[in-house]
């Protein structure tokens, strides 16, 4: 009512429909911008709260080492452990997301495996009776399963009950070559196995590549 009358006497100006939908948006940055602020505010104060809650559980800890529950305290700060370590082993793209991977004492989790074309492998044999192949393209990438698959906490939480080392020949069907004479060479090597193949020239990168059906061998 008092816009009005202000616009009749001129001492405003009547809004356009892009002035209006300015001012929409501004108020929606303005409330967006305030809502991020009460978040950071909140995160701030549970962080807070979280180290206050710490630094009370410490207290607590030394109390109950003071009237003979430590051995109830270690159990529970070891089922701790072995919680957090099952967290990031089970759900390493949650661990890296949150950041959990990178605390300090937090254990190595296990590198991208290749089951279809992975040359280097890990077998599991679990209590269940199960057992499973884990294939890595890499002479390394297997060492760091390894390391993991032979944590004896790693074992205990996934039940595992052995774990053996494999290779298999794998030849995955487009190799790369830098000159004719050595895809030549390599197309030998594929042929004298009884696979077919072709070699093809990449002019725009001037190189060569050996084309033929994949091949996965057994494990060794």
């Amino acid at each position: 009512m008092v816009h009005g009358q202000l616009i009749q006497e001129g001492r405003v100006e009547k809004l356009s429909y892009r002035q209006v939908r300015r001012l929409e948006k501004m108020d929606r940055d303005k409330a967006r911008e305030q809502a991020l602020v009460q978040l950071a505010d909140t995160t701030i104060r549970a962080a807070g709260q979280a180290a206050e809650g710490a630094f009370a559980g410490l207290g607590l800890a030394m109390q109950g080492f003071l009237t003979g529950d430590a051995a109830a305290f270690l159990l529970k700060s070891a089922a701790g452990g072995l919680f957090m370590q099952w967290l990031i082993w089970s759900y390493p793209q949650f661990a890296r997301l949150t950041h959990l991977d990178g605390f300090p004492g937090t254990p190595p989790s296990l590198p991208p495996s290749d089951d279809a074309l992975g040359g280097y492998g890990i077998r599991v044999f679990y209590f269940n009776g199960t057992n499973k192949w884990y294939a890595y393209d890499t002479i390394e990438l297997r060492d760091r399963a390894w390391s993991v698959f032979t944590n004896p906490e790693y074992q205990l939480i996934n039940g595992i009950a052995q774990v053996n080392a494999g290779y298999r020949l794998v030849l995955k069907g487009h190799d790369l070559e830098s000159t004719e004479q050595e895809a030549f060479m390599r197309l030998s090597v594929i042929r004298s196995q009884g696979i077919n193949g072709t070699i093809a020239y990449d002019r725009a990168n001037q190189v060569y590549y050996v084309n033929y059906p994949p091949y996965v061998g057994p494990w060794q």
